[in-house]
Parts: structure tokens; sequence; C-alpha cells
């Protein structure tokens, strides 16, 4: 925005000082969420570009009088917000209402898609009307058009000489040792670790943030467990991976756009589906490529590295999240225009 549009004014707002001395030294604008003048920036703006809810601006946000724009964070499998049908009694429901009314999270008053699908579960997500949902790309994946180097993406010894296999399972909100089985099976599986070995392939874990494992202190290499401190950006880390490997993170929509080859290992597909509900376009596709056995994963991992053939999985979830007339666009440019063209409309 800074080098493309220098007539508007770009402001970041956060709540670490590390990131406003950074953006500062690079001379961007920059302010804490608490401190006065962030708190006078947050009163006078006209547009919040957010990724997550309101809380991105700051806990209680004074930004609402300003055009909220929600770049969001994945176009997903799970049910979220008013799409879930898990939303516990009738009474909570009638409770969260009331109080979306005073405060809403999650208020948006445009939310950004990458295709006709994802627009009508954003309107469903979010309860908007078919105006508010511009499909324009996500522009976190414009990074996808550069070639992003294992080196530029985290700190390992001769990152560049190796290929990686990523496992980038997601956050549950129930019990169960899924990913850990899966990871400890894989580290006992001879086969699979030389072949790891033999062909300079490390093995990549990076959980959700709120995810922990009972095995963190016996994964050796070719295995690695990344926290989110260990690498640059996600998009990086997917940009620099070679195959993807998770269960229901919306990371995989991303990571698909590449036409790099991925592989769903999601045996507690009913579990998750009955605790917080998936979506029905994708119910066929999980039950279509979703593997349950750690073993035959391990082979079909080979086989996506020796030909980079997944059997057609992340062609099909490239169509459902990208539309055919945004390849080759410039998600961010989309985002500026469509905005810039409702507001001036106003």
């Amino acid at each position: 925005m800074v080098e493309k549009h220098p007539e508007i004014r770009c402001i970041w707002i956060t709540n670490r000082d590390d990131i406003q001395k950074k953006l500062n030294e690079l001379g961007y604008e920059a302010y804490l969420e608490n401190s006065r003048k962030g708190f006078n920036i947050q009163l006078k703006a006209g547009v919040c570009l957010i990724t997550n809810g309101m809380d991105d601006i700051a806990p209680i946000s004074f930004a609402h009088g300003a055009t909220i724009v929600a770049l969001w964070h994945g176009q997903g499998m799970k049910k979220t917000f008013y799409a879930s049908d898990k939303n516990g009694n009738k009474i909570k429901r009638i409770c969260k209402k009331i109080k979306d009314k005073i405060y809403n999270d999650v208020h948006v008053d445009y939310i950004v898609a990458g295709s006709d699908l994802y627009k009508r579960l954003e309107m469903r997500t979010f309860k908007l009307k078919s105006n508010q949902c511009l499909i324009t790309g996500l522009p976190r994946n414009d990074i996808f058009k550069n070639r992003v180097l294992p080196s530029m993406a985290f700190s390992m010894d001769n990152a560049d000489a190796y290929r990686y296999i990523l496992y980038f399972p997601t956050f549950r909100q129930y019990e169960n040792s899924v990913v850990e089985n899966f990871m400890y099976a894989l580290m006992e599986n001879k086969e699979f670790v030389d072949y790891l070995k033999n062909n300079r392939i490390r093995f990549i874990a990076k959980l959700h943030y709120l995810c922990r494992i009972s095995i963190e202190n016996t994964i050796q290499p070719p295995f690695y467990l990344f926290s989110d401190d260990e690498i640059s950006t996600v998009q990086e880390l997917l940009a620099a991976s070679d195959c993807m490997i998770t269960d229901f993170s919306s990371a995989i929509t991303d990571f698909c756009l590449q036409k790099k080859p991925a592989l769903i290992f999601a045996p507690d597909y009913k579990q998750m589906d009955d605790v917080q509900g998936i979506y029905d376009e994708w119910k066929s596709l999980l039950e279509r490529y979703a593997c349950n056995d750690v073993n035959v994963a391990a082979t079909k991992i080979i086989q996506m590295m020796e030909t980079g053939d997944d059997g057609g999985l992340s062609s099909e979830v490239w169509k459902l999240c990208e539309n055919p007339e945004l390849v080759g666009t410039c998600y961010c440019e989309n985002v500026y225009q469509a905005v810039s063209d409702r507001i001036l409309l106003k």
C-alpha cells in the first residue's frame, strides 16, 4: 500500500513494542494500541484491515466507525461462528446474539474470498450479504508468486540443501492423540526414516500454537518440531515446503495454490464433524482423499516426493478455493481496488 498507493496514509496498530520499533525503523507509521496516538488513530480511521477479529486492533477497539475489511486467516473446511450448528443450547445462542448486538468481535463490513464457493461459505459464517463478500484472492498468498528458499523461511544448518515435508495439523476442541501417534509411528517406521535420510529430506512438524504433544523431547533428525518463533511466517513456511500433510487446517487451501502435492491424514474425521462441524462441500473430498492409516500415509508421502503426484487432491482443492479469473493477478491490488470502489460509491 505504501509503495503502490502513497495517497493513502497507512498505519499499523500493534500491542508489541518490537513490532512498532521494527516498522518505524523501516520508515513506516506504527503505534501501540494503548497509546494516545494509537487511540486517536482508531477513532479517525477510514478503513481497518484485520485478519482475525476486532481484537487485532485492540482488546476493545474504538475503530467501529471505520469500514472494517477482513482479510481473514483461512478458507477452511471447519464450520465457525454463525455457520456452526454446534454452538451450544438455545439459551447460549440467544445470549450470544444479544452480546453481539452490543459488541461483536467478528463484525466486518467486507470480507475477501478466493472463489464463488468461499463467498457463499463466508456469507453463512459471518451473516453477510453478497455485496459484502469480495472475490479478490487472499493477499497473503501473493508470496507464492515469488521463489521462497527454505533459508528465507526458517533458520537451519544447510537449509537450502534439503527438501522438506511439512506436517501442519490443526487445533482440535477435543482430546485425542492423533497428532503424536502419527509422528511417533513415522519415527518408528525404519523404511520411511531411511528414505528421508538417503534423499536429504527433512520432516517438519508445525503445530497450532494452542497444541502440545507429549513426545516433543524425543523428536530427532530428520524430524523437527517448529514453534512460531522458529519460522519467519507461515506463508513462507508453506512456500518453502515441497509437500504438505494436514488434517482439517485451512492452510491446505493456501498450499495447494502452488500445485504442490498434499495429503490429508484425518482418522478422526467423524469426530471433528460431530464436535465442530465440517462444510458439506468438503465432506465428499475428505471421504475420497483422507487417509486413516499411518503406514498407508507413509507410502503415499514417499510416492508424492518421488513423483509430485497426490492423486488429484491439490487440483480439487484449487478448484474449490480460487476462481480461474484470479490466476496471475495481484491479490493485494485486487483488495485495494474492490474496497476503494465501494467506498467511492457510498
